[in-house]
């Protein structure tokens, strides 16, 4: 996550498109944070690491969809490493929404709370 987040940056960066925070510092000090957790077997604090990783992704890929809306020649530079950093922030895991959304319980109680 720390290195799809590091891609969007450059290439950002690299076009001009000016966000509104990188998370550099933060995200190399948790992912410092989280290796050196997952290494001495605390099993909880490695989690949360990744979650402050995770959150830090989500936040700058939507910040560049933000900046990027209206103008399609970013939109195609941006499309690939985009989709690629949200492949990376779900880890093949659906979204909770998504998984609700197949089941025909859930659906009424989703359509209910729109």
């Amino acid at each position: 996550m720390h290195r799809a987040r590091e891609r969007l940056v450059r290439l950002a960066k690299k076009q001009g498109v000016v966000l509104r925070q990188s998370y550099e510092r933060i995200g190399k000090y948790t992912l410092i944070a989280q290796q050196r957790h997952a290494r001495a077997n605390q099993f909880r604090r490695p989690n949360q690491a990744l979650r402050t990783l995770r959150t830090c992704l989500g936040q700058t890929a939507r910040d560049i969809v933000r900046k990027i809306e209206g103008d399609a020649e970013l939109k195609r530079m941006f499309a690939e490493p985009l989709s690629l950093a949200r492949r990376v922030k779900w880890n093949g895991e659906e979204p909770l929404r998504r998984r609700l959304e197949r089941q025909p319980k859930a659906r009424r109680l989703l359509a209910l709370a729109r």
